[in-house]
Order: structure tokens, then C-alpha cells, then sequence
């Protein structure tokens, strides 16, 4: 009953949440607005099952974290969540490495279409040409899946486009790293420095890199575009000992 409560109080805080966020002044601000919209639509769901099925939660917070909303995760259950993401991640390393050197050989990639090509007035036919090329990168299901597990996610779900969920996920990065620039490695706490690294698929590394590793990040990766931030994170589990 207890449990019951807290999954209840923390659905209740989601909507109290959403009034008191708006524009965002700093990066704690701005990622807990984007948790929010997550939130917002798995609150329902998750009451609904919390009340028919709660024998099922612990089973979701394994298998399905990304169903959960986080007001509704303990303190020891996102550590585990975070774990299980390196684990996986881990797992990948061997394909990992056969995906660097699929994307050494080709050279361009792995999004079809980059920001670039609609600034070029060039043959229609050869740009689909040149997307179709890169797109074959996500043809394997086992490179999918190993991306996936790279950035810790979702491994199921519609694949009609596998390159999309990535894509979003460079978005978000590519934003999260002006913040990081405008406030500095320095302020975040440990915890944040560890969800930070295995945001960009780094979180292999140990504890007492994790700081160093991101602020590499900022500044080797942190202005690139889609395409080389993925061939830096799979270069660096590819290289990764």
C-alpha cells in the first residue's frame, strides 16, 4: 500500500511539475522540462497499471525503465537503470567494433541525409542516391540494436526508420552540450557527470575519468554534426580496452 502511495504521489507531482516549468535559465531547468513532457505522457498509463497489475512494476523497472515516469523511480532503482544501460552498451562492444569499421571503410554516415545536402543545388536522383548508400549502414539489425544499446535506448518499437530515434538522441546531445558549455563541467555533480557520459555512449569509462572524458567531448565533439558524433561514440567504444 505504501509503494502504491508513492507511485501516486510522484504521477500527482508530474502535473503540479508542469505548471512551474516554463523557460528554462539553467541546464537542470531545461532537462527536467524535457522530463516533464515525457512524463506527461506515461503518467496515465502507469497509474492505470500501478493499480491493476503492481506486482508488474518491478518487472517494467528491469526491462522497461523507459515506461516509467521519473517521479515514479527510487533513488536505487535509477542506479540500477543507469547499470543495466553500461551493461548492454557492454554486451555490444564486439559489433560495436565491426560498426567502425563498417563506417571507416564508407566514410560518410551512417544518417542519409545531412543538413548540408539541401543547401546544395545539386541532381535530385544523386542525393537519393547518396542516402540510400548511407542508410545501409542500418540495414543489420544487429548494428541497430547495437547503437541502441550504445546510448542506452529502446531497442523495440517501430523500425521503419531506424535512423530517426538516433537522430533525436544527437538532437538532445547537441543541445545538452551548449548548456554544458555555457555553465561548465565543473558544476555538474558525479551523478550528473555519469548520466552525462552514458548519454553519449561513454559510459564505459571509470568514475574517476568520467569529468575529464566529457569535457573532451565539449571540446573534440561538442560543435560536430549527427554524423560525427555517432562515428565518435562508436569509435570510442570500438577503441575502447
Amino acid at each position: 500500500m505504501e509503494l502504491l502511495k508513492f507511485y501516486f504521489r510522484g504521477g500527482r507531482e508530474i502535473f503540479r511539475r508542469q505548471k512551474s516549468l516554463e523557460t528554462p535559465t539553467t541546464r537542470r531547468e531545461w532537462r527536467m522540462l524535457r522530463t516533464q513532457k515525457r512524463d506527461v505522457l506515461k503518467v496515465v498509463p502507469f497509474l492505470i497499471t500501478a493499480v491493476l497489475l503492481e506486482e508488474l512494476i518491478p518487472v517494467m523497472v528491469l526491462y522497461a525503465p523507459a515506461m516509467l515516469p521519473s517521479t515514479c523511480i527510487l533513488p536505487g532503482q535509477v542506479r540500477r537503470i543507469r547499470d543495466k544501460k553500461v551493461e548492454r552498451a557492454r554486451e555490444a562492444l564486439p559489433t560495436l567494433r565491426k560498426a567502425h569499421e563498417y563506417l571507416e571503410v564508407h566514410k560518410e554516415g551512417p544518417f542519409p541525409f545531412r543538413k548540408d545536402d539541401l543547401d546544395v543545388d545539386g541532381d535530385m536522383d544523386s542525393l537519393v542516391e547518396q542516402a540510400k548508400r548511407r542508410a545501409r549502414f542500418w540495414t543489420s539489425s544487429d548494428r541497430r540494436r547495437a547503437v541502441y544499446s550504445l546510448y542506452g535506448l529502446v531497442r523495440i518499437g517501430l523500425q521503419l526508420w531506424p535512423w530517426l530515434r538516433v537522430g533525436w538522441h544527437m538532437d538532445f546531445l547537441e543541445s545538452d552540450d551548449v548548456w554544458l558549455k555555457k555553465e561548465g563541467v565543473q558544476a555538474l555533480t558525479d551523478d550528473e557527470v555519469r548520466e552525462a557520459v552514458i548519454e553519449r555512449g561513454l559510459g564505459f569509462v571509470q568514475e574517476a575519468d568520467a569529468r575529464k572524458l566529457l569535457q573532451w567531448w565539449l571540446s573534440q565533439v561538442g560543435d560536430s554534426d549527427r554524423n560525427a558524433r555517432v562515428r565518435a561514440s562508436v569509435a570510442f567504444a570500438a577503441l575502447y580496452k
